[in-house]
């Protein structure tokens, strides 16, 4: 067993005798490395500061026995090595609610240490052991667990490219980490709880949350989640986890207030562990399990204490000394890359029944649609250049696009050279149609709007989308991303 475990015993009464038994009373003597366990509920009552006491209400026959249970915890100041609990019989009649009859061969009493002993013998005179006495021994062992968390790969998300070794991601990007458990004691580990405390904004993904369900981890909230390694994981031998997470873009209400740092640290933790399935959470010997990141010794990432697994636990919390590193607890640290993330929904105002919708139209008729350009990223977009493909039809009639006026089928372009749409933010403006005297009672006209080109901060050329290819074709879309989007107008039939 181990330090923090509970270990149940087992206490056999023999009736040696020739008459009946009742009123038995037993003792287990308590040291102050041991005590009742709540999950006992075997009816055993605190009588004195170091005894339990049960009743065997009888009758017990001769050569008849009866058979007491009971569940102590080892105290997480118990000594490593072997740890003696010890049972007695202090007293009983041979008749119910009678007084004490005296024993052929032993003395009955509360007193522990005063009774000759060997182990489970019951049919000494009483010379060499006394047998309403015994003593029963368990072997405490080390406990002992530590944890170390790294960066698997990251990127994942359309246009990331993640190198599986660079420990960098873009906002709406993935990242993988990898937790492994090590078993640096000499018992068997079980129920092996790991926490994963992650800073605000990293989530465990929803694309993959199939394969984090199926993995067994449970989101307990937009921080943290856990996952529980059954075991057994034998003495020298360790187990890894994965866990995908996903940084949220600014548009999710998870973002953190003010943005990203331009580093983040994910935190793993042992929380919880047993040395028997099922049981309780048991010590460790240089570690205190729960699921606080902020207070634990060492840890501090990239320095010797990270992904150090033989620190002490003794240091200060957040250093960087190695020794003294508390090792069931590790971090991982990573680079934000501030992600550009542009998209454009596009609806009419031709009446009011929605975004999204297919109005019907008839010749000649006015047309205006309000676009709005969403920020999604992090870095701020300028030059915001779109595109309007206007299909046979419609007619582009508008002065602020070049050309101004376009008789479908045709595209125009507009240049927002003096705005600087900031992370989070949107720019909402309308472009103006005509539906053509000419279109036809029945026939369905679509009209796309789609980003053409944007720059970053500074009017830097070389940001990438991360989740779109902004260009002038507004057909080359395999599914409609969210550089674009499409309505629908229905001419009127009765045309």
């Amino acid at each position: 067993t181990v330090k923090g475990a509970d270990v149940t015993y087992v206490i056999d009464v023999f009736n040696q005798g020739s008459v009946d038994a009742f009123d038995i009373k037993v003792v287990d003597y308590l040291t102050d490395t041991v005590a009742l366990s709540e999950n006992d509920s075997n009816g055993w009552l605190l009588v004195d500061t170091n005894q339990l006491q049960k009743s065997i209400p009888g009758p017990l026959a001769p050569n008849a026995s009866e058979r007491l249970t009971i569940t102590l915890r080892i105290s997480n100041t118990a000594a490593l090595g072997p740890l003696d609990n010890y049972a007695e019989i202090i007293a009983a009649s041979d008749i119910p609610a009678g007084p004490p009859t005296r024993d052929v061969d032993s003395a009955p009493d509360a007193i522990n240490g005063n009774d000759p002993l060997l182990d489970d013998e019951i049919n000494d005179s009483g010379l060499t052991d006394q047998d309403d006495h015994d003593v029963a021994t368990v072997t405490i062992g080390r406990f002992d667990l530590a944890l170390t968390k790294t960066i698997q790969a990251d990127g994942g998300k359309p246009g990331s490219g993640g190198d599986p070794q660079d420990a960098s991601i873009g906002v709406g990007e993935q990242i993988t980490f990898t937790l492994t458990v090590y078993n640096q004691g000499d018992v068997d580990a079980y129920d092996v709880r790991v926490t994963d405390v992650s800073p605000q904004g990293l989530i465990i993904d929803d694309s993959d949350l199939n394969f984090n369900i199926l993995q067994g981890w449970e989101v307990a909230n937009e921080t943290i989640g856990h996952r529980v390694i059954p075991g057994p994981i034998a003495p020298n031998t360790s187990a890894s986890i994965n866990v995908v997470m996903y940084l949220v873009p600014p548009t999710s209400p998870f973002y953190p207030a003010g943005g990203y740092a331009s580093t983040l640290i994910n935190w793993g933790e042992i929380s919880a562990a047993s040395n028997i399935p099922g049981g309780p959470a048991v010590f460790d010997e240089d570690s205190t399990p729960d699921e606080d990141a902020t207070n634990d010794a060492g840890g501090q990432p990239g320095s010797a204490a990270d992904n150090y697994v033989d620190g002490d636990g003794t240091g200060a919390i957040g250093d960087g000394n190695a020794a003294t590193d508390e090792d069931d607890h590790d971090p991982a640290q990573f680079t934000v890359v501030p992600s550009f993330d542009l998209a454009i929904v596009k609806y009419p105002l031709l009446d009011t029944i929605g975004q999204n919708a297919m109005p019907i139209i008839t010749a000649t008729q006015a047309i205006t649609y309000e676009y709005v350009i969403i920020n999604q990223g992090i870095q701020t977009a300028q030059d915001i250049t779109l595109m309007e493909h206007i299909p046979d039809g419609l007619i582009l009639n508008d002065p602020n696009w070049t050309p101004s006026n376009v008789i479908g089928p045709g595209t125009a372009t507009r240049t927002y050279s003096t705005i600087n749409l900031t992370s989070g933010n949107g720019y909402t403006d309308t472009v103006l149609f005509q539906a053509s005297p000419t279109i036809a009672a029945g026939q369905i006209y679509t009209n796309i709007i789609e980003i053409e080109s944007a720059t970053g901060p500074g009017g830097d050329p070389n940001v990438i989308d991360i989740d779109s290819i902004p260009d002038s074709d507004g057909f080359n879309e395999i599914v409609i991303k969210d550089d674009f989007f499409t309505d629908n107008y229905l001419a009127n039939p009765a045309l």
